[in-house]
């Protein structure tokens, strides 16, 4: 441990990142008065207090809302992790910190701060893994410097904490020149107005190197010049105001907080939900989406389509979520959609210089630029002599084992369109949490990161039934027993499948079907009851998971305004416990959803209809007297509307069955779900079938009934 004062060493190692333009970071160890009185010390120029009881006239924020931090910049940040460390407030904060700033970080004194300690730690306690791997990485840093103060002489009973609100704006500073990286970005999207529709524009880059700005100083220039409709979107208002403050900036104007800017000549920025600028048209001559990343892809497609004029911005690691999944996925969409789409990366930070050693460490502890094996390791591994074996990781081992822990984040990372921090620290340090992987040849082939649910007891369940509580880390009984009205669900236990991944490189292997068989043995072993997962719909998921024997049993009605996805939910049962609520939950699903297919889920995506249909069992079959019925429509005897009753019966018993519907050809498949099953008006019918009016529109649904009827002889 290193004894000094406080203001001293603060100065020194800001002095010391100047001269680099990069930043330091101070540890302060001790009891809560000294902590305190020390992180007091460090503060100069302008200052964010994360924690409780700031100083007097200090800009400060609960550590919770640290977000509220994006797109300010500051000399001086101290975070307070003697309450636990939340990792996305850390990666967080340390974005807003410029160079020649410092990180200050309060803790109380741990052997695992010891940097001059030769003697082994031993294991981590349960829920403090990531916090001993942030001080072992953060101790061997040369960026970092620890002090451990003596006890501060008691100053009295704690007054209340003293919040000052944090500036409007970033800390003022003359404005910097946009960088290389940043003026080509800007020039991409001012392009984006002017030349060729479709024809995309997508900035990449890691976190701190200003693509928001680059975003929100296009379109200031652009609304200086003419009055365009101008819609920016992302995961949140708070995540994009950074791109309509830098537009206001370059128009000279106020940024209200969540209102639109407007330009001289009458054109507007505004912030717009995505999964309201899907559900409704909105004249835009522009279209920018901020942090595509933390979107789903299927959104990001909607969005593309409807949008002519569109750009995507997105960090490739950081807390916001990583875009490697978006990159793996999306891009290839791209391809195929608009071949004519642009790339840009932005490689220069904006704050501070390239090297910079806190971002080093910050980004090797919390597994920011994790990744999986390359493909080719995993070849050589899969061409080896040896099978792959599927086994249980110690998480505690795991948080100090850097190769296998950057391999499992990254193989789970790019398998999912949004990971953060918070599920590193999940993942490692969360009671009832497992993770499974496949290994051959010492590479990480596939994992599965497994949460424990249920087994509440009767006065909790009760609670739950009755809409008291809701508790955190139980998401599937709970649902079960809100939604279905399984009451009992919450008694039984679950294993809840949170992420699952295989390596690119070794797929259709079977390896993830031996993974989650592997899974569900240990599960029905342990007393397990039921294993499920629940994500974001769509038709892709739904076959992949019911290929690996979990099953629909529910499907979100309203969905996400983030994302635009309806959550859904499968199970597989593990015991007879399991299997008697698995049936009720799935005898609804058969009950509810023709019924929902008409009201609440009319505007569901017929293929994610289908697949639904498909897996809600076999339903009530069309009666002998529907089969007439459908033949004197088909004639043309009986009117479509005039028939409601036997041409739905027969309609929905074809949706169940894949290998009926499949065989339809597109226009008479969308002219029965959209008209019989989800009840639109014929004009909307026939525009969503391609079809030119009323008449050509039945044409079709008779013809989609005459195939029907053949498929039931």
């Amino acid at each position: 441990m290193i004894q000094a004062t406080p203001g001293p060493t603060a100065d020194a190692l800001r002095a010391a990142g100047a001269a680099q333009r990069h930043r330091r970071a101070l540890v302060i160890l001790g009891d809560a008065a000294a902590r305190r009185a020390g992180g007091a010390a460090t503060l100069a120029g302008a200052c964010l207090w994360l924690g409780d009881d700031p100083p007097l006239g200090v800009p400060a924020l609960p550590v919770a809302r640290a977000a509220a931090a994006l797109g300010r910049a500051f000399d001086t940040v101290v975070l307070d992790l003697s309450r636990g460390l939340r990792p996305d407030a850390l990666g967080a904060v340390s974005g807003a910190l410029r160079a020649g700033g410092l990180l200050v970080l309060l803790d109380a004194p741990r052997p695992a701060w010891a940097r001059d300690s030769a003697a082994p730690q031993g294991p981590a306690p349960a829920g403090a893994r990531l916090a001993r791997r942030l001080a072992r990485i953060l101790s061997a840093s040369p960026a970092c410097t620890i002090l451990h103060l003596a006890a501060a002489a008691d100053a009295g009973p704690a007054r209340p904490a003293e919040r000052a609100a944090l500036p409007a704006q970033p800390a003022p500073r003359a404005p910097a020149e946009p960088t290389a990286d940043q003026a080509t970005a800007i020039a991409a999207i001012e392009r984006l107005v002017l030349g060729r529709a479709r024809r995309p524009v997508v900035l990449t880059a890691d976190r701190g190197r200003g693509k928001s700005a680059a975003l929100g100083i296009a379109v200031g220039r652009r609304l200086a010049e003419r009055p365009l409709q101008v819609v920016v979107t992302g995961p949140s208002a708070a995540a994009v105001a950074p791109v309509l403050e830098h537009a206001a900036r370059i128009l000279g104007v106020d940024a209200p907080v969540g209102g639109p800017v407007h330009g001289p000549g009458g054109g507007t920025l505004r912030y717009l939900p995505a999964g309201e600028l899907c559900q409704r048209p909105v004249a835009a001559d522009l279209v920018l989406v901020d942090e595509a990343a933390t979107l789903p892809v299927p959104l990001l497609a909607q969005l593309l389509d409807r949008s002519p004029r569109i750009g995507f911005s997105t960090t490739i690691h950081g807390y916001e979520g990583t875009g490697r999944g978006f990159a793996l996925r999306f891009c290839a969409h791209l391809d195929a959609r608009t071949p004519g789409w642009r790339a840009v990366t932005l490689h220069t930070p904006v704050r501070y210089a390239a090297g910079d050693p806190v971002e080093a460490a910050l980004s090797q502890a919390l597994c920011l630029a994790a990744d999986a094996a390359s493909d080719d390791a995993v070849m050589r591994g899969l061409a080896g002599p040896n099978a792959p074996t599927l086994c249980r990781l110690d998480r505690g081992t795991l948080a100090q084992d850097d190769p296998t822990l950057g391999a499992l984040f990254g193989l789970l990372v790019n398998a999912h369109y949004r990971t953060t921090p918070s599920d590193l620290g999940r993942l490692l340090d969360d009671d009832g949490q497992r993770i499974y992987a496949v290994q051959q040849a010492g590479h990480l082939l596939g994992a599965a990161w497994i949460a424990e649910e249920g087994g509440l007891s009767p006065a909790l369940t009760e609670a739950i039934a009755r809409g008291e509580r809701r508790p955190g880390g139980h998401l599937i009984p709970a649902a079960l027993s809100v939604h279905l009205g399984l009451t009992q669900a919450p008694r039984l236990r679950g294993w809840r499948v949170v992420r699952i991944a295989v390596h690119p490189a070794a797929r259709r292997q079977g390896l993830g079907r031996a993974l989650l068989d592997h899974i569900a043995q240990d599960a029905a072993a342990a007393g397990a009851d039921l294993l499920g997962s629940s994500f974001g719909a769509s038709a892709d998921l739904l076959g992949f998971w019911g290929a690996l024997g979990l099953q629909p049993v529910r499907l979100g009605v309203q969905p996400s305004k983030s994302a635009g996805e309806r959550s859904a939910l499968v199970l597989r049962p593990l015991s007879a416990a399991g299997a008697t609520l698995y049936d009720a939950a799935r005898a609804q699903l058969s009950d509810e959803l023709p019924h929902a297919a008409a009201g609440p889920l009319a505007d569901l995506p017929i293929p994610l209809l289908c697949a639904l249909g498909g897996r809600a069992g076999p339903g009530e079959g069309p009666r002998p007297a529907d089969l007439a019925i459908a033949r004197a429509c088909c004639a043309g005897h009986r009117g479509l509307d005039g028939s409601v009753a036997p041409v739905w019966r027969l309609t929905w018993w074809a949706l169940r069955r894949p290998a009926v519907w499949s065989a339809l050809p597109p226009a008479q498949a969308t002219v029965l779900a959209r008209r019989v099953l989800q009840r639109w008006p014929w004009p909307a019918v026939a525009t969503a079938a391609g079809l030119s009016g009323r008449r050509a529109t039945e044409q079709a649904a008779r013809a989609g009934l005459e195939a029907i009827l053949a498929a039931t002889l």
